[in-house]
């Protein structure tokens, strides 16, 4: 699949699979998605228990935190490709987990 063919759809379909479950930790969040544009629509994320789910709409319970951006092809394929490649970056040293 080329860059230009990537909507927010394929990319929600795919986050179960890139989760890193050694990183995930404990970690229990359900974050929720909502692009404004072209390709907008809410979407959610749900990690718990080392694994990840991910779906079209409202998120099934309460988020812990809500996301807002423009979904606009452009801006859209410009951050979800440049996460592609790391898309569970470390944090730098003195920010994040080390503190």
């Amino acid at each position: 699949m080329s860059e230009a063919q990537v909507t927010p759809q394929q990319i929600f379909d795919s986050m179960p699979q890139a989760l890193v479950p050694e990183k995930a930790g404990s970690t229990k969040a359900t974050i929720q998605f909502d692009l404004s544009g072209d390709q907008g629509g809410k979407w959610w994320v749900k990690i718990h228990d080392g694994q990840a789910e991910s779906g079209h709409g409202d998120a099934p319970e309460t988020p812990q935190l809500t996301l807002m951006a423009d979904a606009s092809p452009s801006r859209w394929r410009a951050s979800s490709a440049a996460r592609a490649n790391n898309p569970y970056p470390d944090p730098p040293p003195g920010r994040g987990r080390d503190t």
